[in-house]
This record gives C-alpha cells, sequence and structure tokens, in this order.
C-alpha cells in the first residue's frame, strides 16, 4: 500500500478531538487496538540520514511493518512472519527492495520501542466504502523502573486512492474547528528524546577535526584516539555478529591506526611502540580469516552469475562450505576478542 500521510500532533487542549470527528463526520469505529512498537534503522543510522521512519508493530502471529518517508508523505506497509532484522523476511517484495536500497548489508537493529493505543476510524461513503482513514495513536514509553513517559498524541490521515473530497473536508475541519497544523515531526525522535537517549551519529568515514594550530604529536593522538573509538563501538557488534559491516569497520580503523604508528614513531616512547604494534597486528591477524569469508559471501552472487547457469549451480556446495566454516570462524574470533590474551 502506497499513500501520502498527513501527520498532526494532538494538543492537550483537544482531549476530545476523537469524539468531534464522530459527530462531524460519517465515521465508523474499529475496536481500540494496543500494540507494542519497535522503532528500528542500522547501527549508523542510514534509514534516519535519507529521513525515513522504519517501525514494526507486533500483532498475534506476525509484525505488521511500516517505511514512512517524511519528504513525500508516503508509507509503504507490509508483514512479516518474524523479527525483522534482514529486508528478506518482508512479504512484500516492493517494501524489502526500498529498504535495502538504503541499508545496503546492514542489519536493522532495535532503536527504542513504545507502547501504542491506537484507535482507527473509517471515513464511509454512500457505498458503505471506506474513503479515507483516520489513526489516532496514544503511545507511552516504559522506563526501566516501571515509570511511564506519555508521548505526543498523534493523528494520521491516510487517503484512500479516488476520494479527495473527504481528506480535504477533513483537512479543512481540522485547520479551521481545531486549529491544527501539518507536522512533520518524527515520533521516534520525541521518543528518543523523552528516554534521554542520543541517537548515534557513526560513521566510518575518517573526519577528524583538528586545529591548524595544533601541535604535530597532538594532532597524531588526536586521530589515533579516534580510530579507537571506532574499533570500540564496534566491537560488540563484531562478537555479536549483527552484520558482517561491523568487522570491516574495526578491520578499517586497525589498520589506520598501524598506518599511523608507522609513519611517525618519535610520537610514543618505544617501550609504548612495542607494547601496542604487535596488539595491532594481532587484531589484524586475527580478523583476516573471517572477514575474507564475508567478502566471499557478500559477492558470491556476482561469482554466480558470471558463469553459464548450469555451472553457476555447481557452485552451491562451495556456498554451502563458506558459510559453515564463516560459522567456525566467527566464534573463533568472538572468543579471542574476548580473551585475556
Amino acid at each position: 500500500m502506497i499513500a501520502k500521510i498527513q501527520q498532526y500532533t494532538i494538543p492537550e487542549t483537544c482531549l476530545h478531538l476523537e469524539n468531534a470527528l464522530i459527530q462531524a463526520f460519517p465515521l465508523e469505529q474499529q475496536s481500540p487496538r494496543r500494540l507494542h512498537r519497535l522503532y528500528k534503522d542500522t547501527f549508523d543510522g542510514r534509514l534516519y540520514k535519507k529521513n525515513y521512519l522504519f517501525w514494526q508493530d507486533t500483532c498475534e502471529s506476525f509484525y505488521d511493518i511500516f517505511l514512512h518517508n517524511f519528504d513525500t508523505g508516503e508509507r509503504l506497509q507490509s508483514t512479516a512472519r518474524e523479527d525483522v532484522i534482514w529486508p528478506e523476511v518482508i512479504e512484500s517484495s516492493a517494501l524489502g527492495r526500498k529498504i535495502q536500497a538504503i541499508t545496503k548489508i546492514r542489519a536493522l537493529m532495535p532503536q527504542i520501542s513504545v507502547s501504542v493505543r491506537q484507535h482507527i476510524l473509517h471515513y464511509l461513503g454512500g457505498n458503505e466504502k471506506t474513503q479515507l482513514r483516520l489513526i489516532i495513536e496514544y503511545s507511552q514509553l516504559m522506563r526501566p523502573d516501571g515509570s511511564i513517559i506519555p508521548l505526543d498524541k498523534r493523528l494520521w490521515v491516510l487517503p484512500v486512492r479516488g476520494y479527495e473530497k473527504p481528506l480535504k473536508a477533513v483537512t479543512r475541519y481540522l485547520k479551521r474547528v481545531h486549529g491544527l497544523r501539518l507536522s512533520q515531526d518524527n515520533p521516534f525522535l520525541h521518543a528518543m528524546s523523552a528516554a534521554g537517549q542520543a541517537l548515534s551519529c557513526y560513521s566510518n568515514t575518517f573526519q577528524v577535526a583538528l586545529d591548524p594550530e595544533m601541535p604535530t604529536d597532538q594532532a597524531f593522538k588526536h586521530i589515533l584516539l579516534n580510530c579507537l573509538e571506532n574499533m570500540e563501538k564496534n566491537e560488540t557488534g563484531v562478537i555479536e555478529r549483527v552484520d558482517s559491516e561491523f568487522l570491516h569497520d574495526l578491520r578499517v580503523s586497525v589498520r589506520r591506526t598501524r598506518a599511523l604508528l608507522s609513519q611517525i614513531p618519535e610520537a610514543f616512547p618505544i617501550k609504548v611502540l612495542n607494547q601496542f604494534e604487535p596488539g595491532f597486528a594481532w587484531v589484524g591477524k586475527i580478523t583476516g580469516p573471517l572477514r575474507d569469508l564475508d567478502v566471499y559471501l557478500l559477492n558470491f552472487d556476482d561469482y554466480q552469475q558470471a558463469l553459464p547457469v548450469t555451472e553457476g549451480e555447481n557452485l552451491i556446495p562451495l556456498k554451502s562450505f563458506l558459510v559453515r566454516h564463516q560459522k567456525i570462524e566467527q566464534k573463533k574470533l568472538a572468543r579471542r576478542l574476548q580473551s585475556g590474551r
């Protein structure tokens, strides 16, 4: 389903907006639903950076999946039978492809969850067909200590193709009678702010702010600290095997560190260099086998398609072999990274 959605934030002065709408328009109420909503994005916020919002609502035996574009007001919706970490499990191939185009090979990771009470109103025409849908959501955040934080109340107006008059009538009513204006507010950011959490601004792009007047050795150490921070940010993802990019980014930071240490050795005492150079070499060595297998598997479909169909099928046993050894190397690497060495 693709629709241009309108969003309104409901102020405290509009406590009875739902009843007012029912009295003003031919609306049919659907039984209220309580949902567990989980907002997701990649580790480096690729959806957020493109002004998209992804969430999944937990239903009885499946998940309702949504991808909302704040630039266009379009929303894609589908279902999945399992928790969405990779787009392949989404039943709508169009939605899966859209997410894949943005996230590439990064996994969708939980960011924050909220409890939602959802009231759905159907605008019925003379033929008893739904010509417009209104969704009022009352959301709240549950803190670890059990306390509850109420979040903004929201009204989503979902048009139905071919029925423009109901949309115009409701929009005009919301503006003139209740003083509501269209909102581009991101409910995910509001929930993060209410929880006191900051959105990750992680990037593997090498960007370090340096003062032109800074001494060379100080600038050198500043760059090394940036590399160390990136290693630490990616270490848990490597151990838990969320996606292959954590390992890639960790190895990039290790290579940068080793290159820097070799360029200006006089920036550190020789004892420090003798301690850390072998250590970073060790990290590079133990992470190499798994990264090689990751690269083989990431490019496997391309290798297969480069061959005639019959010969490409002969590579299937090789893929099984690579996957099996990938799991073995992952366990080895996780143990080594958590060891005292």
